[in-house]
């Protein structure tokens, strides 16, 4: 048995996309242990559905120290994109004997320990890191059985909704809560019976506060109040997931729920699971001429340098809520 070791350095949303090869990994007969180094706390929810043989947090001033510790242990390590950072490639290099990684290390002396697997312009995140194991794997290869860490057998009568992205941060993920207000109203009158969750966290009680306002039945309101583990329990037992580019969403097409997403400056290409899997997933979005403006590699430049830097957001602010309801009413008859 092979013992390997998986660096997570990035958001939940990130750390989800690695799911499918950590079950690659162990289906080979591996012992494969997860080193998260980033600040965000979802580790308990990976040692709940036991995904790893065994986990840890280290903070990125603990790594030297760290590293004597465990020196050689591994006998590969794996650095998605996020984690292929200067420091966690040397940090990679003390614990295992090759480390894997997929952005090309900057400055750093040449080893034949470091192996660099290339982006692959097109493919989805899924499948950029299966190609640490197989260099040959595409998208049409991804299904439901890589793309599930666990589902129930009785849903609940909910839809669960997520009002913004990226913990309310940026504006050219989210859709104007004008709109949203607009499309639950259609929600309940079309499906009366069905209950509407509202899911995130602290950062999106405003937007949470202005659906609120407008005093819809069914309607919950669980924003700010909700841990990691209580959110998957909900998006897990939940009849459909609306919402746009977020760690809530793929939470949802990791535990089996549908989705159903608005995408705005982010290549959904990349990101999302309506073309994995289009049955089960669903989405709708604006591809302008500056779009994608948002992602990891080769981004379109042409209007902006950074998403950020985007006056009007139009790839997600111009989606209506008639283009939306009318993609969405039917999904969530055929969801339910």
């Amino acid at each position: 048995m092979k013992k390997v070791a998986v660096l997570i350095n990035s958001g939940i949303g990130n750390a989800l996309l690695q799911v499918p090869l950590i079950k690659h990994l162990i289906n080979e007969g591996n012992q494969v242990d997860g080193i998260f180094t980033s600040l965000a706390p979802y580790q308990n929810l990976f040692d709940s559905l036991n995904v790893f043989s065994s986990t840890k947090t280290i903070g990125l001033l603990e790594l030297a120290s760290s590293s004597i510790s465990i020196s050689k242990k591994y006998d590969a390590a794996y650095l998605d994109f996020f984690a292929s950072t200067n420091k966690l490639i040397l940090y990679g290099l003390n614990i295992a004997k090759k480390v894997n990684i997929r952005k090309q290390p900057n400055k750093l002396p040449k080893s034949d320990r470091i192996i660099y697997h290339p982006i692959v312009e097109g493919l989805h995140e899924i499948s950029q890191n299966m190609r640490f194991i197989d260099s040959h794997f595409y998208d049409n290869q991804i299904d439901e059985s890589l793309v599930t860490l666990g589902s129930v057998s009785t849903k609940d009568k909910t839809i669960t909704i997520q009002l913004s992205s990226a913990n309310n941060a940026v504006t050219y993920k989210n859709w104007p809560i004008n709109k949203w207000i607009e499309l639950i109203q259609v929600i309940q009158e079309e499906y009366p019976a069905l209950s509407i969750v509202l899911l995130g966290d602290k950062n999106e009680i405003d937007a949470a506060k202005e659906v609120e306002k407008r005093r819809f039945k069914n309607l919950q309101n669980l924003v700010g109040k909700t841990d990691l583990t209580q959110v998957s329990g909900i998006l897990s037992r939940s009849k459909i997931f609306v919402g746009g580019d977020s760690g809530l969403m793929h939470l949802a097409a990791f535990f089996n729920t549908p989705t159903f997403t608005i995408w705005g400056a982010s290549d959904y290409r990349l990101y999302g699971y309506a073309h994995l899997i289009s049955e089960k997933h669903k989405m709708v979005s604006n591809k302008i001429d500056c779009w994608p403006c948002n992602r990891y590699y080769s981004p379109n430049k042409s209007r902006y340098t950074k998403p950020t830097d985007c006056i009007d957001n139009a790839c997600i602010r111009e989606i209506t809520t008639q283009e939306v309801s009318d993609k969405l009413i039917p999904f969530i008859k055929s969801a339910c």
